[in-house]
């Protein structure tokens, strides 16, 4: 199995289980009375779900997972983008369940753990429609490539004096 192949392989794996936490959060948040040990288990399951999200999105920008995705044949982006919209799908799905409780006395409990959810699942979501475009080419930076260009884009270098000369010129 080449390097590329088990690259795959992990993305798609931490992919499955993520969505396995996802279900399980929706099966505590539409199965349990409103029990505090009931909260608690659905305030684990969420934290579970954070963490493996977490984890899928720091191993995609591993310097093997980028090289495999960009060496990746357009049928093996589209069955990852695939699983990343499953994985919103579940997400999207626990966020609707968890609307239609009463939380109470336990909102302040789950806010934070709500918005660190939504915000990795839109992460995610950017990564899968760049995995479902096959037209374009892909080239993803590692997370200290992003903040580099962030940082480039935010805060330009005075330009030098070859470059005046340039842009002066036209």
């Amino acid at each position: 199995m080449t390097a590329q192949a088990i690259a795959l392989n992990e993305i798609e794996w931490r992919s499955d289980a993520v969505a396995a936490s996802a279900g399980r959060a929706i099966s505590n948040v539409a199965t349990h009375t409103l029990a505090g040990i009931k909260h608690l288990r659905i305030l684990n399951a969420m934290s579970v779900i954070r963490d493996a999200l977490t984890e899928l999105l720091r191993h995609l920008h591993t310097e093997d997972s980028i090289t495999a995705l960009e060496n990746a044949t357009p049928e093996q982006r589209i069955k990852i983008a695939t699983k990343f919209c499953e994985i919103n799908d579940k997400v999207r799905l626990m966020f609707a369940a968890s609307e239609n409780v009463h939380l109470g006395y336990w909102k302040p409990w789950y806010t934070p753990k709500l918005n660190a959810i939504k915000l990795l699942n839109s992460e995610l979501v950017g990564h899968s429609e760049a995995l479902k475009d096959t037209d374009a080419a892909l080239i993803i930076l590692s997370k200290k490539d992003q903040e580099f260009l962030l940082e480039a884009i935010l805060n330009p270098k005075e330009p030098s004096e070859d470059l005046y000369r340039v842009f002066a010129r036209k």
